[in-house]
């Protein structure tokens, strides 16, 4: 009799968070050795996402887990619990101590109070005795006779399910919004959960969803009350399922009625301390049904294919003065409330005076707040033919039905552009017209002559580049020698070659691109960053590989020649096949690039330092992680140097002594510290490198090998 009682006895700890309730429940603190010892673990009004392993208990063996979910509306109100269960099987007698220990659940960690648990012999099966003399506790054992069962009355539950639209009335193509949804009145006094609610809601979605509509679900994840007041009353709305849906004919559209199943209790009439004071019973709620009808689209010639909704109009355009040939980036974005999957792009007549290619498409759908809006960008790539003054709402225009007006209406472009330059209808008759040199030929010479019109530059140039090339054998022919000796000894053309290798893959992908017919600006981006990178990295090995050291000064000058280099060709070649006039912004894209490639250049640099001093160089690219080892190497305390650079003028001065230390390790003059304090785009490059003058006092690894 001990041992069941004790079966009833729970030693509870209970750890309130500031989002959610966890309990631990041991079970009895005495245990039969054929008996199972069990650890709760309950989380309620949360959703039990994950948990650590419960502990392990010397003199029990793990013996698999249970669970349990429960969802009840008490008042109005609902609640939840979900719990996981740890069998433990006793492997001996005796008396067995549960440390303290620690569990995580949903990622916060819980501190749980430990207990003893004596195991006792296996209990043995209870005989009835036959005998008619009186027990005081044979109450508990007895069956109740027929007039002593317990009544249970059902409790009248103040609660509907609804399903619901908020509009009884569209035209084909418009939306509406339907809503299934519980509602639970404040003074409710029935006890009812869900049930199989995931299951449930699956065959309730196949009965509501129209088969002539197409649907944007709300996709609702969590059911939470949102109190409301219905005729006056107040309520709980616990919202199923929302989604809006857009007639695609003229057929009605028709919900039948849908049925929830729940748990509900009935209550003991009578309810007594021992005995069971409620029964599980089910109880289904119906919605009614409802229809919506669908009316026709006023007589139009796109009634078929235009969008129903409120829409306006955003464009933007990247330049409004224009040159022939040259291409322009135009978008067409529609932004409103309507079927966004649906909007289709502008239809653009053609009449020769502009060239414009398939749009790229990005859409944005948003659903919230009962409603579906969004928006829907069509990026048009053109080029203009024939100059002139053009309002691009000749071109531009969407035609769409406004439900709210009743009518149709257009979203057209309001913007002007001025094209300038030759008409391109007349360039292939312009270059095949040799009128004009059958004209002069009778009075022209028959000597071959240069096709540049400048003769006298091209003599100076030529006279200047003579001189300076005598001027250099001639008095400085010994340091030519030696310098090419050097050059050929120490790899340099190896390192020509593979810049020249790098350069003509660059030139040859971007003239590749040029060629596709939309904006490529970002591709080219990218490719720029590969490029760099790939520059950088062939640079830093094959430098190392012919001089065992590696400078700033060798990695700012290669990348200098071949950025500058790259940048010309892909200028020349960008005029010649678009007749874009390159040179304008020939400088701006150069410093872009080689800005871009000191930077780096300098995480390379921080790498080949954390080569040198042990660690790997990809710590040199992980942010935190890059400024923790840099600390580790000159003895800096990493949290003191992350907190003081947050703090002005101080964080100049800890940085220069971080450097500092850097010039101690690679015994370079501290002034090179102060440089890469002041500025660290080029200076810090050069203390990170290595010294040439030093570079033998160390470093043998295998970098590049």
């Amino acid at each position: 009799m001990k041992s069941i009682l004790s079966c009833l006895w729970f030693i509870s700890i209970v750890i309130t968070a500031s989002a959610q309730e966890v309990s631990v429940k041991y079970g009895g603190d005495e245990v039969a050795v054929n008996q199972v010892f069990t650890i709760t673990l309950t989380i309620e009004n949360e959703r039990l996402k994950n948990y650590s392993p419960f502990p392990e208990i010397d003199g029990f063996l793990k013996r698999g887990t249970s669970s349990s979910t429960s969802t009840s509306f008490i008042n109005g109100k609902m609640t939840s619990s979900q719990s996981i269960i740890q069998n433990y099987q006793p492997t001996k007698e005796g008396t067995f101590n549960i440390p303290d220990f620690t569990i995580a659940v949903n990622g916060k960690n819980y501190e749980v109070q430990g207990t003893t648990v004596t195991v006792g012999p296996a209990a043995q099966r209870s005989q009835r005795n036959n005998s008619d003399a009186f027990d005081p506790f044979d109450f508990f054992n007895r069956r109740r006779q027929p007039s002593q069962q317990q009544e249970f009355v059902d409790v009248q539950a103040e609660a509907f399910l609804a399903l619901t639209t908020d509009k009884k009335e569209v035209y084909v193509g418009e939306g509406f919004t339907t809503t299934l949804a519980f509602y639970v009145a404040e003074s409710n006094r029935a006890d009812m959960r869900f049930y199989e609610l995931g299951k449930q809601i699956t065959e309730i979605v196949k009965q509501i969803k129209p088969e002539n509509c197409w649907e944007e679900n709300f996709n609702i994840d969590n059911i939470n009350g949102q109190p409301v007041t219905l005729n006056g009353k107040p309520y709980t709305q616990y919202k199923i399922f929302q989604a809006a849906y857009y007639p695609l004919n003229e057929e009605p559209i028709e919900f039948e009625s849908v049925g929830l199943k729940l748990i509900k209790y009935k209550v003991a009439k009578n309810p007594s301390f021992f005995g069971r004071n409620r029964q599980e019973d089910f109880e289904t709620f119906y919605s009614k049904p409802k229809t919506v009808e669908v009316v026709p689209l006023p007589p139009h010639p796109l009634r078929e294919s235009v969008s129903v909704g409120t829409f306006d109009l955003t464009e933007n355009i990247s330049n409004k003065a224009l040159k022939t040939g040259e291409s322009f980036n135009y978008q067409f974005k529609v932004r409103g409330i309507g079927n966004i999957s649906s909007v289709e792009a502008p239809r653009i007549p053609e009449d020769g005076q502009f060239d414009f290619y398939e749009p790229n498409i990005q859409q944005d759908v948003r659903r919230a707040q009962n409603l579906v809006s969004g928006t829907k960008a069509f990026n048009f790539y053109g080029i203009p033919n024939e100059p002139g003054t053009y309002n691009l709402g000749d071109y531009m225009q969407w035609i769409y039905f406004d439900p709210d007006k009743e009518q149709y209406d257009t979203l057209r472009s309001e913007l002007v552009v001025n094209v300038s330059g030759e008409s391109r209808k007349n360039e292939y008759i312009s270059s095949s017209d040799l009128g004009s040199f059958y004209d002069q030929i009778q009075y022209e010479e028959n000597a071959l002559a240069s096709v540049s019109g400048d003769e006298l530059m091209k003599y100076l140039t030529n006279a200047l580049i003579i001189v300076v090339l005598v001027i250099l054998t001639v008095f400085r022919r010994n340091e030519i020698r030696d310098g090419f000796a050097q050059f050929v000894e120490s790899n340099n053309i190896q390192i020509v070659k593979a810049l020249a290798l790098l350069i003509g893959i660059h030139v040859v992908i971007n003239s590749a691109l040029l060629v596709l017919p939309f904006d490529v600006e970002l591709l080219q981006f990218f490719l720029m960053i590969l490029m760099a990178v790939a520059t950088i990295i062939v640079l830093g090995r094959l430098l190392f590989r012919s001089k065992r050291y590696i400078v700033a000064g060798d990695m700012f000058f290669y990348n200098f020649i071949s950025i500058f280099i790259a940048t010309l060709i892909n200028g020349l070649i960008t005029g010649s096949m678009t007749q874009y006039d390159w040179s304008n912004t020939f400088i701006f894209t150069f410093i872009g690039h080689l800005l871009f490639a000191f930077i780096l250049i300098q995480i390379h640099a921080l790498g080949h330092f954390f080569v040198r001093q042990g660690y790997s160089k990809w710590d040199a690219i992980i942010p935190f992680k890059n400024l923790y080892i840099l600390c580790k190497i000159t003895d800096k305390h990493f949290i003191t140097e992350l907190l003081l650079a947050f703090i002005p003028i101080v964080n100049i001065y800890y940085t220069y002594l971080l450097f500092s230390k850097v010039c101690q390790l690679q015994k370079i003059d501290d002034k090179h510290a102060i440089f890469a304090t002041i500025f660290p785009f080029v200076a810090q490059s050069k203390i990170f490198y290595d010294n040439k003058e030093n570079y033998a006092r160390i470093y043998k690894f295998g970098y590049g090998k």
